[in-house]
Protein backbone atom coordinates (compact mmCIF):
# COMPACT_ATOMS: atom_id res chain seq x y z
CA UNK A 1 0.00 0.00 0.00
CA UNK A 2 1.28 3.45 -0.86
CA UNK A 3 0.43 6.26 1.59
CA UNK A 4 -0.40 9.43 -0.30
CA UNK A 5 0.69 12.51 1.64
CA UNK A 6 1.52 14.53 -1.43
CA UNK A 7 -1.53 14.58 -3.72
CA UNK A 8 0.77 14.66 -6.76
CA UNK A 9 1.97 11.14 -5.97
CA UNK A 10 -0.05 8.11 -7.01
CA UNK A 11 0.57 4.87 -8.87
CA UNK A 12 -0.71 5.75 -12.30
CA UNK A 13 -2.71 8.73 -13.52
CA UNK A 14 -3.91 10.24 -16.74
CA UNK A 15 -4.86 13.90 -16.89
CA UNK A 16 -7.99 14.47 -18.94
CA UNK A 17 -10.70 17.03 -19.43
CA UNK A 18 -13.90 16.13 -17.67
CA UNK A 19 -17.22 17.90 -17.41
CA UNK A 20 -16.88 21.68 -17.50
CA UNK A 21 -13.19 21.77 -18.51
CA UNK A 22 -12.19 20.38 -15.12
CA UNK A 23 -8.88 18.53 -14.84
CA UNK A 24 -9.28 15.10 -13.34
CA UNK A 25 -6.82 12.29 -12.78
CA UNK A 26 -7.67 8.62 -13.07
CA UNK A 27 -6.18 6.32 -10.44
CA UNK A 28 -5.57 2.88 -11.86
CA UNK A 29 -4.29 -0.31 -10.32
CA UNK A 30 -5.91 -0.09 -6.89
CA UNK A 31 -7.82 -3.35 -6.64
CA UNK A 32 -7.94 -4.60 -3.02
CA UNK A 33 -7.52 -3.56 0.61
CA UNK A 34 -3.77 -4.12 0.59
CA UNK A 35 -3.32 -2.35 -2.73
CA UNK A 36 -5.51 0.68 -2.17
CA UNK A 37 -5.38 4.45 -2.54
CA UNK A 38 -4.79 5.78 0.96
CA UNK A 39 -5.75 9.31 2.03
CA UNK A 40 -4.61 10.96 5.26
CA UNK A 41 -6.42 13.59 7.33
CA UNK A 42 -9.92 12.39 6.49
CA UNK A 43 -12.74 13.68 8.78
CA UNK A 44 -14.11 11.14 11.23
CA UNK A 45 -17.15 12.35 13.09
CA UNK A 46 -17.23 16.01 14.18
CA UNK A 47 -13.71 16.43 15.56
CA UNK A 48 -11.48 13.47 14.78
CA UNK A 49 -9.34 12.89 11.68
CA UNK A 50 -8.27 9.56 10.28
CA UNK A 51 -7.26 7.65 7.15
CA UNK A 52 -9.47 6.30 4.40
CA UNK A 53 -8.56 3.96 1.58
CA UNK A 54 -10.22 3.33 -1.77
CA UNK A 55 -10.09 0.57 -4.35
CA UNK A 56 -12.10 -1.01 -7.18
CA UNK A 57 -13.17 -4.61 -6.57
CA UNK A 58 -13.44 -6.64 -9.77
CA UNK A 59 -15.34 -9.94 -9.93
CA UNK A 60 -17.28 -11.89 -12.54
CA UNK A 61 -20.25 -9.69 -11.59
CA UNK A 62 -18.43 -6.50 -12.60
CA UNK A 63 -16.70 -3.68 -10.71
CA UNK A 64 -17.66 -1.91 -7.51
CA UNK A 65 -16.18 1.01 -5.62
CA UNK A 66 -14.93 0.26 -2.11
CA UNK A 67 -13.97 2.61 0.71
CA UNK A 68 -12.79 1.89 4.22
CA UNK A 69 -12.01 4.21 7.14
CA UNK A 70 -9.73 3.52 10.09
CA UNK A 71 -11.12 3.97 13.59
CA UNK A 72 -8.75 6.54 15.14
CA UNK A 73 -9.67 5.36 18.64
CA UNK A 74 -8.71 1.72 18.10
CA UNK A 75 -6.41 1.90 15.10
CA UNK A 76 -8.46 -0.81 13.39
CA UNK A 77 -10.02 -0.63 9.97
CA UNK A 78 -13.81 -0.46 9.89
CA UNK A 79 -15.94 -2.65 7.68
CA UNK A 80 -15.57 -1.62 4.00
CA UNK A 81 -18.42 0.17 2.27
CA UNK A 82 -19.09 -1.17 -1.20
CA UNK A 83 -21.23 0.20 -4.01
CA UNK A 84 -23.51 -1.82 -6.24
CA UNK A 85 -21.86 -3.47 -9.21
CA UNK A 86 -21.19 -1.68 -12.50
CA UNK A 87 -19.85 -3.20 -15.69
CA UNK A 88 -16.66 -1.17 -15.28
CA UNK A 89 -15.50 1.21 -12.58
CA UNK A 90 -12.66 3.72 -12.22
CA UNK A 91 -11.42 5.94 -9.40
CA UNK A 92 -10.45 9.52 -10.16
CA UNK A 93 -9.52 12.80 -8.49
CA UNK A 94 -11.46 15.92 -9.40
CA UNK A 95 -10.01 19.39 -9.79
CA UNK A 96 -10.05 19.84 -6.00
CA UNK A 97 -8.21 16.54 -5.46
CA UNK A 98 -11.30 14.87 -4.02
CA UNK A 99 -11.76 11.18 -4.67
CA UNK A 100 -14.69 9.94 -6.77
CA UNK A 101 -15.48 7.08 -9.07
CA UNK A 102 -17.46 6.58 -12.24
CA UNK A 103 -19.05 3.41 -13.51
CA UNK A 104 -20.22 2.03 -16.82
CA UNK A 105 -23.69 0.50 -16.85
CA UNK A 106 -26.21 -0.66 -19.42
CA UNK A 107 -27.41 2.92 -19.93
CA UNK A 108 -23.94 4.21 -20.86
CA UNK A 109 -23.73 4.83 -24.61
CA UNK A 110 -21.03 3.12 -26.73
CA UNK A 111 -19.50 6.52 -27.55
CA UNK A 112 -19.25 7.36 -23.84
CA UNK A 113 -17.61 4.02 -23.11
CA UNK A 114 -15.10 4.41 -25.94
CA UNK A 115 -14.26 7.92 -24.78
CA UNK A 116 -13.75 6.73 -21.21
CA UNK A 117 -11.48 3.87 -22.28
CA UNK A 118 -9.42 6.31 -24.31
CA UNK A 119 -9.21 8.67 -21.32
CA UNK A 120 -7.76 6.03 -19.02
CA UNK A 121 -5.09 5.11 -21.57
CA UNK A 122 -6.70 2.39 -23.68
CA UNK A 123 -7.82 -1.21 -23.25
CA UNK A 124 -4.32 -2.25 -22.13
CA UNK A 125 -5.07 -0.57 -18.78
CA UNK A 126 -7.92 -2.99 -18.09
CA UNK A 127 -7.68 -6.18 -16.07
CA UNK A 128 -8.65 -9.40 -17.92
CA UNK A 129 -12.06 -9.52 -16.21
CA UNK A 130 -12.68 -5.87 -17.06
CA UNK A 131 -11.72 -6.50 -20.68
CA UNK A 132 -14.24 -9.34 -20.83
CA UNK A 133 -16.92 -7.01 -19.45
CA UNK A 134 -16.07 -4.45 -22.11
CA UNK A 135 -16.25 -7.05 -24.89
CA UNK A 136 -19.62 -8.24 -23.62
CA UNK A 137 -20.88 -4.67 -23.51
CA UNK A 138 -19.93 -4.35 -27.17
CA UNK A 139 -21.84 -7.52 -28.04
CA UNK A 140 -18.84 -9.82 -28.42
CA UNK A 141 -19.33 -13.35 -27.16
CA UNK A 142 -16.97 -14.12 -24.30
CA UNK A 143 -16.64 -17.18 -22.13
CA UNK A 144 -17.57 -16.27 -18.56
CA UNK A 145 -16.01 -18.49 -15.91
CA UNK A 146 -16.92 -19.10 -12.30
CA UNK A 147 -14.41 -18.61 -9.48
CA UNK A 148 -13.74 -22.35 -9.79
CA UNK A 149 -12.76 -22.00 -13.44
CA UNK A 150 -15.87 -23.57 -14.96
CA UNK A 151 -17.42 -21.93 -18.01
CA UNK A 152 -20.81 -20.41 -17.23
CA UNK A 153 -23.72 -21.16 -19.58
CA UNK A 154 -24.76 -18.21 -21.78
CA UNK A 155 -28.01 -17.88 -19.83
CA UNK A 156 -30.02 -19.23 -16.90
CA UNK A 157 -33.78 -19.71 -16.53
CA UNK A 158 -35.72 -19.68 -13.26
CA UNK A 159 -39.42 -20.28 -12.65
CA UNK A 160 -40.99 -18.52 -9.67
CA UNK A 161 -44.17 -19.55 -7.83
CA UNK A 162 -46.68 -17.36 -6.00
CA UNK A 163 -46.46 -16.89 -2.25
CA UNK A 164 -48.67 -19.93 -1.67
CA UNK A 165 -46.31 -22.05 -3.81
CA UNK A 166 -49.28 -23.32 -5.81
CA UNK A 167 -48.83 -21.62 -9.21
CA UNK A 168 -45.92 -20.65 -11.42
CA UNK A 169 -46.29 -16.92 -12.10
CA UNK A 170 -42.92 -15.80 -13.40
CA UNK A 171 -40.12 -16.97 -15.68
CA UNK A 172 -36.79 -15.13 -15.49
CA UNK A 173 -34.42 -15.58 -18.41
CA UNK A 174 -31.05 -14.07 -17.50
CA UNK A 175 -28.23 -13.73 -20.01
CA UNK A 176 -24.72 -13.81 -18.58
CA UNK A 177 -23.60 -10.63 -20.31
CA UNK A 178 -24.46 -6.97 -19.81
CA UNK A 179 -26.27 -6.19 -23.05
CA UNK A 180 -26.62 -6.85 -26.79
CA UNK A 181 -29.11 -9.72 -26.73
CA UNK A 182 -30.93 -10.49 -29.97
CA UNK A 183 -34.57 -11.54 -30.10
CA UNK A 184 -33.48 -14.74 -31.85
CA UNK A 185 -31.37 -15.69 -28.82
CA UNK A 186 -34.28 -15.03 -26.48
CA UNK A 187 -36.68 -17.21 -28.46
CA UNK A 188 -34.13 -20.01 -28.83
CA UNK A 189 -33.51 -20.01 -25.08
CA UNK A 190 -37.22 -20.11 -24.29
CA UNK A 191 -37.75 -22.94 -26.79
CA UNK A 192 -35.22 -25.07 -24.91
CA UNK A 193 -36.85 -24.62 -21.53
CA UNK A 194 -39.76 -26.56 -20.03
CA UNK A 195 -42.67 -25.63 -22.30
CA UNK A 196 -45.30 -26.84 -19.85
CA UNK A 197 -44.01 -24.49 -17.14
CA UNK A 198 -43.69 -21.67 -19.64
CA UNK A 199 -47.30 -22.06 -20.73
CA UNK A 200 -48.38 -22.16 -17.09
CA UNK A 201 -46.81 -18.73 -16.51
CA UNK A 202 -48.93 -17.18 -19.24
CA UNK A 203 -52.06 -19.09 -18.21
CA UNK A 204 -51.70 -17.57 -14.73
CA UNK A 205 -51.28 -14.07 -16.19
CA UNK A 206 -47.65 -14.18 -15.14
CA UNK A 207 -44.55 -12.55 -16.64
CA UNK A 208 -41.68 -13.86 -18.73
CA UNK A 209 -38.90 -11.45 -17.85
CA UNK A 210 -35.65 -11.01 -19.79
CA UNK A 211 -32.65 -9.72 -17.84
CA UNK A 212 -28.88 -9.44 -18.19
CA UNK A 213 -25.85 -9.65 -15.97
CA UNK A 214 -25.55 -6.55 -13.84
CA UNK A 215 -29.30 -6.12 -13.32
CA UNK A 216 -30.30 -4.97 -16.79
CA UNK A 217 -34.01 -5.35 -17.61
CA UNK A 218 -34.52 -5.94 -21.34
CA UNK A 219 -38.29 -6.37 -21.13
CA UNK A 220 -40.92 -9.08 -21.12
CA UNK A 221 -42.08 -11.66 -23.67
CA UNK A 222 -45.80 -12.23 -24.15
CA UNK A 223 -47.28 -15.49 -25.38
CA UNK A 224 -48.31 -13.87 -28.67
CA UNK A 225 -44.77 -12.61 -29.27
CA UNK A 226 -43.27 -15.99 -28.40
CA UNK A 227 -45.65 -17.89 -30.68
CA UNK A 228 -45.05 -15.44 -33.53
CA UNK A 229 -41.27 -15.66 -33.44
CA UNK A 230 -41.23 -19.37 -32.65
CA UNK A 231 -43.29 -20.08 -35.76
CA UNK A 232 -40.95 -17.91 -37.86
CA UNK A 233 -37.93 -19.84 -36.62
CA UNK A 234 -39.61 -23.14 -37.40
Amino acid sequence: MKIIKDWKLFLETNKVKYGDNENIQYLLGYDNENNSYLVDDYPYGFRLRTQIRYWIETTNRGDRFCSQTKNPKTGRWNKPKKSTYSLLGFIYLDGNKHTHWKGVNIYTTPDEVNSLIQDIGGESKLKPQQLNQLKQFRGEKVEVKTTGGKVKPPYTIRFMKNYKKTEIIECILKFNRPDKVEIREIIEALKKTNQKKLEEVWQNDGIVRITTNGGGQLGIVTKDTYDEYKNLEE
